[in-house]
């Protein structure tokens, strides 16, 4: 499994995370056991998973965790990959590289395929990268 960086941890522990730390450590974790190197920071409002901590790593998936109320996770998946999970970009939540979107909010469950997603864009991303 990937790394998830410290400041990502400190974000989410605080007493207003208390009902929803666990899903977003669980869900961290489905996006980083694509790859050992795989790793996961802060930037701003949202956490990209990128494949290896390094700054030209490419950006496989990102966190929007503008608050504990919702998060938006865009994921780079092949164009004609679909699922009735997932949609475009929401307003003011795109990232280069990332097409397919989704949300979730306290009450929501994880989806039942976000592995599976993640190891799909983890490689849609090295394809793009090469």
């Amino acid at each position: 499994m990937g790394n998830l960086a410290e400041n990502v941890i400190k974000k989410v522990s605080g007493a207003v995370w208390d009902g929803i730390h666990d899903k977003f450590m669980e869900m961290s974790d489905a996006l980083l056991n694509v790859s050992p190197h795989a790793a996961g920071t802060l930037t701003g409002v949202y956490v990209k998973f990128t494949h290896d901590d390094q700054l030209t790593s490419p950006v496989y998936a990102a966190v929007w965790i503008r608050s504990s109320k919702k998060w938006v996770i865009g994921l780079a998946l092949p164009e004609d990959f679909e699922s009735p999970e997932l949609e475009p970009a929401p307003p003011r939540h795109t990232y280069a590289g990332l097409n397919k979107y989704f949300t979730i909010t306290p009450e929501d469950s994880l989806p039942g395929e976000l592995a599976q997603w993640a190891q799909m864009a983890y490689d849609q991303a090295s394809s793009v990268r090469e």
